[in-house]
């Protein structure tokens, strides 16, 4: 049986919106659950709340749990992103090919910004560095800045050598005012707690006429971010322009490619004006819409499970998106239930969540996975439906 809060119990806390200060909130799908989370980093962490929410004053969709009020702790000491493999990242799948992120970013970065031959570069929140790594050669005339908190800044420092690295997040780092041509964030900003405090703090560090880069996880594409405990802000293209528009920045390119989205902001000398109940209402349908997603892959899931013990069959989970891990806790089945995690990121074979093996698409013959749940964005469902149709007997269940 699913666990939910009772939403009349929700709307008591008196929680306020992160970036306009507002109570005028409404709960969203799956709030007032609490116990074990799902972090970004497919880790679980014990003793968290979910408390989705949108704010009614200016739009943006945020947990008012979660990490929240630990994020400084979290981010140093848990958060893990990619560091269970060396070569492990996340990829982009489409229809003709597969590439990393990074050279995916890298390939954005350099089709809407053309940066020129010298400048100053700070990425915020750089991970593993595998952003830099991919461009440092074409921008080799640069002098770059790199800020990361968390574990990762030792990997950082070694594979990027010769390079300022200060073990650092971005509030406890003083930026030098107008200092650098081009600020980079890449899945950076929906884990602060404050994302409009970060882009002013951009802003101040940027010279004039300079621009940010970020990427951010597109919540439009991506309702499983409904489970995820880390990501603060779940946000949109919407989200983005208003909060960039607040900052003082003008936008001057929106892309993006599957789950992400990338932005390019230009520093301006002014706040731009912004139409908040435009954001809201824009907003209100995706999350109506994401919520009712979430809520069909948990029973995909479920239902995937039901039949295939019926039948005395295994089943398995396509995707490692938050849902995926989050059902058993959720729903209270063992994980032990699920054959395998199947996904066809290579650098992720042989990860293991909730103690079962991450493993490609040969595992469902191997293993005679028969029910088969998706958990992944509906961007990516008609692709996949479409590779999983070549393995005989295997029924797909679909949020």
């Amino acid at each position: 049986m699913i666990r939910q809060g009772a939403l009349e119990d929700i709307e008591m806390e008196a929680y306020e919106c992160a970036v306009c200060g507002s109570r005028d909130l409404e709960p969203l799908y799956p709030s007032g659950y609490q116990g074990m989370g799902v972090c970004s980093d497919f880790r679980l962490i014990n003793g968290v709340r979910v408390e989705n929410r949108i704010c009614r004053q200016c739009g943006l969709i945020f947990n008012a749990e979660g990490i929240r009020g630990n994020t400084k702790r979290f981010y140093n000491a848990t958060y893990s992103l990619m560091r269970f493999k060396d070569d492990a990242a996340i990829r982009h799948f489409s229809e003709t090919r597969q590439i990393s992120q990074a050279e995916q970013t890298r390939d954005v970065f350099f089709r809407l910004l053309f940066p020129k031959k010298k400048g100053r570069l700070l990425e915020v929140g750089a991970g593993k560095g595998d952003f830099l790594r991919c461009c440092r050669e074409a921008i080799s005339g640069w002098r770059i800045t790199v800020l990361e908190p968390g574990e990762s800044f030792s990997y950082l420092v070694h594979k990027l050598r010769g390079v300022e690295a200060h073990r650092s997040d971005y509030k406890d780092y003083d930026i030098e005012k107008g200092t650098y041509d081009i600020i980079v964030a890449l899945g950076v900003l929906e884990h602060v707690e404050n994302p409009l405090d970060m882009l002013q703090w951009v802003h101040r560090g940027l010279n004039d006429g300079g621009a940010v880069f970020l990427r951010v996880p597109n919540f439009e594409k991506n309702p499983n971010d409904l489970f995820c405990v880390d990501h603060l802000s779940k946000l949109t293209v919407a989200t983005l322009h208003g909060l960039a528009e607040k900052a003082g920045f003008a936008v001057m390119d929106v892309e993006s490619a599957g789950v992400p989205v990338f932005a390019v902001l230009k520093k301006e000398k002014r706040v731009m004006p912004n139409d908040d109940e435009h954001t809201y209402n824009t907003n209100m349908k995706i999350a109506g819409a994401n919520a009712v997603f979430a809520e069909r892959a948990i029973k995909a899931i479920l239902k995937a499970r039901e039949t295939a013990a019926r039948k005395r069959e295994p089943f398995g989970i396509f995707g490692l998106a938050m849902s995926g891990i989050f059902a058993p806790i959720f729903s209270g089945f063992s994980p032990s239930d699920i054959a395998a995690y199947i996904d066809e990121n290579k650098s992720f074979w042989g990860l293991r969540i909730h103690g079962r093996p991450v493993e490609g698409l040969g595992a469902i013959e191997e293993k005679k996975i028969r029910h088969i749940a998706l958990t992944i964005s509906p961007v990516y469902v008609k692709q996949v439906k479409e590779k999983l149709s070549r393995f005989r007997g295997l029924t797909v269940y679909v949020p």
